[in-house]
Formats: structure tokens, C-alpha cells, sequence
């Protein structure tokens, strides 16, 4: 399974890439935002960031992202305004109560 599941990440690289080669040339830069909603998270957060960094990475694309906070309860958003610090790909929007985002 994990040997299938490599391959199809290697796959879509490629596609993402050959998409970006033709559709980006002569045309500024590429900005891939991804959006993670969560609530009381905290134990995955930083293994989640380190794995989007070392997929996205690679591509040498510009990347952000966008974490989500819905009324988060533990210590996530405290986890994640530490990671915010050290890579400003991390943003981070609060809602002001739950909303099931």
C-alpha cells in the first residue's frame, strides 16, 4: 500500500509540475494556498506542516498555509503561532466561535 501510495505522490508531482511549466510561462510566479480547517488539533499539527513542507517544497512553487482555527479548546493555536514564527507560509485566521468550518 505505501509503495502505491508513493508512486501516485510522485505522479501528481509531475502533474502539478508539467501544469505549472505550460500555464506559468511568461507569466509572473504561482502562489498554491492550502487550506486546513481544524479544532483542538494539537497533538498532529507539526507533523502536518512538515509534511506539507517536504511535499510542496520540491516543487519550487510559492506556497502558504492557511490554518483555519474553529474555537480550538487545547493548545493548537498556540502551536501553531510558534510555527508561524519560524515559517511565515504559516497563516493562521481565529473564528470567533464555533462554526463548524
Amino acid at each position: 500500500m505505501a509503495v502505491k501510495r508513493q508512486v501516485e505522490v510522485r505522479e501528481y508531482k509531475k502533474e502539478i509540475t508539467m501544469e505549472m511549466n505550460s500555464d506559468t510561462k511568461g507569466k509572473g510566479t504561482l502562489m498554491l494556498s492550502v487550506v486546513f480547517s481544524f479544532r483542538n488539533e494539537s497533538l498532529g499539527l507539526e507533523t502536518l506542516v512538515r509534511r506539507v513542507v517536504a511535499t510542496l517544497q520540491p516543487l519550487r512553487i510559492d506556497f502558504e498555509m492557511i490554518f483555519v482555527n474553529d474555537d480550538s479548546t487545547d493548545d493548537s493555536l498556540d502551536i501553531l503561532m510558534r510555527l508561524r514564527e519560524t515559517d511565515k507560509r504559516v497563516k493562521i485566521i481565529t473564528m470567533s466561535r464555533r462554526f463548524g468550518v
